[in-house]
């Protein structure tokens, strides 16, 4: 009786005071029938709950069952007095109407549309679902009958492209997580996944738009991001996976490929052993692919590189033509389920590849009334060796969200640059040795109703060694040289501590929505450096030697806020950043520093939404910053075997301010994106970079201090067309207009450079008798000065054919060609690359093939590009003609 009393006095005073009893409830639950005008049930209706009529901020969805029933549930964690309800169906007009913020019985009855779906979209129908922001892809009615795993799949998705590397992007913005399941396995290792799961066993592709990986999170805040999930067929066995292998003559290539997968509702395993010498690269197995938490990610160490590796990278055509190689890489990531909110992950990876490249570049130094021309003819090679492991836990739950990580990664990098510079032959070795500890632990709690608070903290430490000898002596004027002396030697130390952490109150005021972000991060570095000729020793002193401490303390405060007004979001923030800077150069005192700053970082962004397919927007921001670490350096350094660097006895500030109006329309039933963009950046600086280039072609960059500015405008666009599974097409084009000021040869230069990029690609593939793909990449720079002037353009092009014989075979045509050309050149270098394939199918798991590649036996590959002052014409050495046999087979 106690408790009666209890709860009627709780109702009695909520309705004496006026205060809703609702806000006392849990859970709103709207549930009703939906019937056609003759009191038929209709079945798959898309039921949306949102915040706005534009579906702003979707709170929950639900599908009407065969009796035309459906029922949403969903927390009731705001404020609002109001929700709108909308109903949708391919074959019936949409309803939207206002409802008040709490649990009813609402039934709708749709009409019937007339003669409002072309042929297209009763093809989507069959293939396409649209649940609220998840787009939901039936994966056989778009396959083609050559796709092979997933990854050939998801790039027939409208907005959907894969990078080389594997990185999936979704209307040009990268994915932030992939699923299988609904189980985020791999975290950013994703493509270990997209390349090893055969197409035949997903059974659908969801898109899911305004994603929130943390439940905390949905209802509570807005998202722009975009995430995969991938659906395994029911019938699909506990342990599947592909193996690919590939063979090949006149010189002995190979290629296996194995990815066995295990999953169960509880464990998911994802293992892959890959091993080839065919001109396939695997550095980037194991790599992230997408940024976690943005908090957490802006504490992290950056990537020090201090001495330059011999450079074995190509560009434009496929690695396949110009990479020599000896790779292999094994993977393992594991996952145990605890329950519905709690998974643990283990990972490990290993990569041991050797790379080969031969190349000649070109490169054309321009002044004001002259030209300084480098050749270097070189034959590089790079053997990396990396071991990563880690593990991590989460706990994903409404009220709260846990993660720690922690990561461990050895590398070993060792090559050698065999040049001839101007006529001047040169051997330089290098090597780099790191070891790398990470752990990230980030945690978020509702405090109470529309408030929660996100903490987290990252610990690194790294510990690097690099070495490089050139043979003979480089820069030996710098020296008191004599004859003895076999080659100069550069060693680096780093050894570097990180510690950082960051708490995020989010909070509301009526519709307004805060956050509060405070930020402290400490770094000490400690650098060791030595610039010697070798074998006679010397007593090192400054700028030669160096014993560099690093000492900075940064501290951010930020508040942000989120207010929609009608169709309208504003967004702002302001930060103000303090820094303190202690550096200490035991080899030369005279060099200590202490130095305190102090920043004002605002943002803007206003979003306008006109309906679902229409929204444009401006984005702006202010943003200060002084020199990186590896900017402050203070030593010279022999950076590679032709370039010294002498870093400035200052710290250099920078404030850049930037500009981004864009303009975007996305209908998803009739497969239309476009976007227009445009910009303009504008960086102050406090220093001008130096740079000197000598008759024999070595390089000296210095940085002075004279006040510079750097000025950019640009304009984009992409416009893409689809109808799945038959026609696809896409085209963007992009300007770029540059200028700044340097200081070349002694020389004061406004550098001024102008680019022009045109991409286009359209496919057909309607599963008859052939496919088609082709892709053209038109650009078209220049490089000009007040009285000298060079322009460099270059066309790829890229077209695949395939004719289906019939159901089992299929021949595969394809070429590669590309054509570059300067104004400083008498013709246009254009190269043509041909391969030819034959596929035969003899069960739906197995591919067999044969093929010839470069079939006219091109030896060698140009292209060009420019940037500042500088015109770079590349040609690279081409694998020859090769025959191969290939299986692929699903397991």
């Amino acid at each position: 009786m106690k408790l009666v009393r209890k709860v009627f006095c709780v109702i009695f005073m909520a309705s004496f005071f006026g205060m809703p009893f609702s806000m006392y409830c849990q859970q709103i639950t709207i549930k009703g029938l939906i019937t056609a005008e003759k009191n038929e049930a209709i079945q798959g209706c898309i039921v949306t709950v949102s915040n706005s009529k534009t579906l702003d901020k979707v709170l929950a969805y639900g599908t009407s069952i065969s009796n035309g029933a459906y029922e949403v549930n969903f927390d009731n964690n705001t404020k609002l007095d109001s929700l709108y309800l909308t109903v949708k169906h391919f074959s019936y007009e949409s309803i939207l109407i206002k409802i008040p913020a709490k649990s009813i019985i609402q039934n709708f009855i749709l009409t019937e549309k007339i003669n409002e779906l072309n042929e297209v979209i009763i093809k989507k129908e069959r293939t396409l679902e649209v649940k609220g922001d998840t787009l939901s892809y039936l994966v056989h009615g778009i396959k083609s009958a050559k796709d092979y795993t997933i990854e050939d799949v998801l790039k027939r998705i409208p907005g959907i492209s894969v990078k080389e590397n594997g990185q999936i992007t979704y209307n040009e913005k990268p994915i932030s997580h992939l699923y299988i399941n609904g189980v985020d396995l791999l975290e950013g290792r994703y493509s270990i996944a997209t390349q090893g799961i055969p197409a035949d066993a997903v059974k659908t592709v969801d898109v899911m738009k305004r994603h929130h990986h943390k439940r905390i999170d949905i209802g509570r805040t807005e998202s722009d991001n975009v995430s995969l999930n991938l659906k395994i067929k029911d019938g699909v066995n506990a342990l599947f996976g592909t193996l690919k292998s590939e063979i090949g003559i006149p010189f002995l290539t190979a290629n296996a490929d194995v990815t066995p997968i295990y999953l169960r509702k509880k464990i998911q395993n994802i293992g892959s052993l890959k091993a080839n010498n065919i001109g396939k690269t695997l550095k980037n197995v194991g790599d992230d692919l997408q940024l976690d938490n943005s908090n957490a990610y802006a504490l992290k160490l950056n990537e020090l590189q201090v001495i330059s590796p011999p450079n074995i990278n190509g560009v434009a055509i496929s690695d396949k033509f110009w990479l020599d190689n000896d790779s292999k890489a094994i993977t393992n990531d594991a996952l145990y389920k605890v329950n519905d909110s709690t998974l643990v992950k283990w990972n490990a990876n290993y990569v041991n590849e050797l790379s080969r490249i031969e190349s000649k570049t070109t490169t054309t130094f321009l002044a004001n009334d002259a030209t300084n021309t480098n050749v270097n003819i070189s034959r590089n090679q790079l053997r990396t060796q990396r071991f990563q492991t880690g593990s991590s836990q989460e706990i994903n739950k409404r009220n709260y969200y846990l993660k720690n990580s922690f990561n461990i990664k050895l590398t070993d990098n060792t090559g050698n640059e065999k040049s001839n510079l101007n006529s001047i032959d040169v051997l330089s070795t290098f090597n780099r040795r790191d070891f790398l500890l990470n752990e990230i632990i980030t945690f978020k709690k509702v405090v109470s109703r529309n408030k929660t608070i996100e903490s987290g903290a990252v610990v690194d430490f790294e510990l690097k060694n690099e070495t490089l000898a050139v043979n003979p002596p480089v820069f030996e004027d710098l020296f008191n040289s004599n004859s003895l002396n076999s080659k100069t030697a550069q060693g680096v130390r780093v050894t570097r501590f990180n510690a950082g952490a960051f708490a995020e109150y989010q909070f509301a005021i009526g519709k307004v929505e805060w956050k509060l972000n405070q930020t402290a991060n400490y770094q000490h570095f400690n650098f060791m450096s030595g610039l010697e000729l070798q074998p006679t020793t010397t007593n090192l002193e400054f700028p030669f030697k160096s014993d560099f401490e690093f000492d900075k303390t940064t501290s951010i405060t930020e508040l942000k806020s989120n207010v929609l007004l009608g169709k309208t979001r504003i967004s702002w923030s302001l930060a103000s950043e303090f820094i303190s800077l202690q550096m200490n150069e035991k080899a030369e005192t005279n060099l200590n520093l202490n130095k305190n700053y102090l920043f004002l970082q605002p943002r803007l962004n206003i979003k306008h939404t006109f309906n679902s397919k229409w929204i444009a927007g401006t984005s702006y921001s202010l943003k200060n910053s002084i020199s990186d670490f590896r900017n402050l350096i203070p030593p010279l350094i022999l950076s590679s075997f032709n370039t010294l660097v002498q870093n400035p006895f200052f710290v250099n500030k920078t404030q850049a301010h930037s500009i981004t109006p864009y303009l975007n329309f996305d209908d998803v039933l009739s497969s239309f994106y476009l976007n227009l963009n445009c910009g303009w950046d504008q960086t102050k600086s406090d220093v001008t970079f130096d740079s000197e280039v000598n008759s024999d072609g070595f390089i000296t960059n210095k940085v002075i201090l004279r006040p510079n500015t750097f000025l950019t405008y640009r304009f984009g666009t992409t416009i893409r067309k689809s109808f799945l599974g038959s026609l696809n097409a896409n085209l963007s084009y992009n300007f770029r207009y540059t200028e700044n000021e340097l200081f070349f040869n002694n020389e004061f230069l406004i550098s001024l450079n102008k680019s022009h990029n045109i991409d286009f690609e359209i496919s057909w593939d309607e599963g008859t008798w052939f496919g088609a793909v082709y892709k053209a990449n038109a650009f078209l720079s220049t490089s000009f000065l007040p009285r000298n002037e060079v322009e460099n353009k270059a066309l790829f092009q890229t077209a695949n054919l395939d004719f289906y014989t019939s159901e089992e075979t299929r021949i595969s045509l394809g070429t590669e060609a590309a054509t570059a050309t300067t104004s400083r050149a008498a013709k246009a270098d254009t190269n043509v690359l041909f391969n030819a394939q034959f596929f035969y199918k003899p069960s739906k798991k197995l591919f067999l093939s044969a093929g010839l590649l470069n079939l006219f036996d091109t030896k060698v590959f140009t292209t060009t590009n420019s940037l500042a002052n500088i015109v770079n014409v590349y040609q690279f050495s081409l694998r020859p003609r090769q025959f191969t046999l290939g299986l692929n087979y699903s397991f």
